[in-house]
């Protein structure tokens, strides 16, 4: 079993380094207890308080006042380094919590395309597409 390691960070006043400790203990609360047992996946989710300060073998959260897309967060793979962006708004621990969930049991990830289709397989339910 793989071990995913996520950063969250704040890029802006409105969210303030103790929320982004809070919010980052209940996001890992949310992974060891709900997600990855569900998945199969274990992973940690830490707050920084500067992007600089996080590991490379981190995948970054990013908390923004603007993200550049209109959506409340997004999460890509860019160059094989997957990370999010969060739109700082009255919502944005809702939003954190769904990206790291993305990240983690993304369907273009092998390991999980792979755990999908075993499972599928199982339940006589296998299509080519879902692959």
């Amino acid at each position: 079993m793989r071990l995913i390691n996520l950063a969250l960070v704040s890029e802006t006043d409105s969210v303030s380094k103790p929320a982004v400790n809070a919010v980052a203990a209940a996001i890992q609360t949310q992974v060891l207890r709900d997600v990855g047992p569900a998945w199969d996946v274990t992973a940690t989710v830490d707050a920084f308080d500067r992007l600089d300060d996080v590991p490379a073998t981190y995948w970054p959260m990013i908390v923004r006042d603007k993200i550049g897309y209109a959506a409340a967060g997004i999460h890509r793979d860019d160059d094989y380094k997957p990370y999010a962006l969060i739109n700082a708004s009255n919502r944005w621990s809702l939003t954190a919590s769904h990206e790291a969930i993305e990240m983690i049991v993304d369907r273009r990830q092998p390991d999980v395309r792979r755990a999908l289709a075993e499972g599928r397989a199982r339940a006589g339910r296998v299509r080519r597409r879902d692959l």
